[in-house]
């Protein structure tokens, strides 16, 4: 089943959260915050979810504290 969420133009195939490109291919996120952020790691780069812009590239630090702060979202659906 198909269903298109509001929230962030995301679309979820059973557990399973889609979200599109700007190109309309779909990229699934790899990690979540607990303020309900979307974030991708491609390459050892990382992305975050912006409703009007898409993906955004993320430039900060990627120490410790940032990492604590993401949960993998293989772990949101055990």
């Amino acid at each position: 089943m198909n269903t298109k969420s509001k929230a962030m133009s995301e679309f979820k195939f059973g557990n399973a959260v889609v979200v599109p490109n700007s190109r309309g291919q779909c990229i699934k996120p790899t990690h979540f915050e607990e303020d309900g952020t979307y974030w991708l790691v491609n390459n050892g780069i990382w992305y975050y979810w912006r409703e009007l812009w898409g993906w955004c590239g993320y430039i900060g630090q990627v120490n410790t504290a940032f990492l604590a702060s993401k949960q993998p979202l293989s772990q949101m659906y055990v």
